[in-house]
């Protein structure tokens, strides 16, 4: 998880944009929990907002803004709630 997040982050971090999101999507928790959080860490340094989805898994004790929907059915509607709270959180 962790080497997928920092490609996803450098990458972003490239975009000329000032808002930034990162969605992370998992049905399972990291290899290794230290190198997550060492590079949220990162991210909230660099301004990336990170949001952490789980598919039949709770990631709230890893991700400050996470949801968990209990079906991959659900990932459509649970999607479009999120855009809509972040997009009016700006």
């Amino acid at each position: 998880m962790a080497e997928a997040m920092g490609y996803a982050a450098t990458e972003l971090l490239l975009r000329p944009e000032d808002r930034r999101l990162l969605l992370v999507l998992t049905d399972g928790i990291p290899d290794s929990f230290p190198a997550v959080q060492e590079l949220l860490a990162r991210c909230r340094e660099s301004d990336i907002e990170v949001v952490g989805i789980g598919i039949q898994i709770d990631v709230r004790d890893l991700f400050r803004v996470a949801l968990k929907v209990a079906e991959v059915a659900d990932l459509r509607r649970a999607l479009f709630r999120l855009a809509e709270q972040m997009l009016l959180a700006v």
